[in-house]
């Protein structure tokens, strides 16, 4: 006969939510003009390049709460 009874109860943890900033879809900017010329064409390469930078931004932020997820 046993002198105590052991009772084995699980907790759920909150899960950490991803915010809507990060989900959110990218913003991609839209050409400078109708008729696209070469310089037209760099400038918005560079603003093309700054989209992409802030997308993979917010997948990476995206990626690090998985992380945080899996280590809890």
């Amino acid at each position: 006969m046993s002198c105590s009874n052991t009772i084995t109860k699980y907790e759920k943890t909150p899960v950490t939510p991803i915010p809507s900033s990060l989900t959110a879809q990218c913003q991609i900017s839209p050409p400078p003009s109708e008729q696209l010329t070469w310089g037209d064409a760099l400038q918005w390469d560079e603003l093309l390049l700054t989209d992409l930078q802030n997308c993979n931004a917010q997948l990476a932020g995206i990626r690090k709460i998985e992380l945080e997820r899996q280590n809890e």
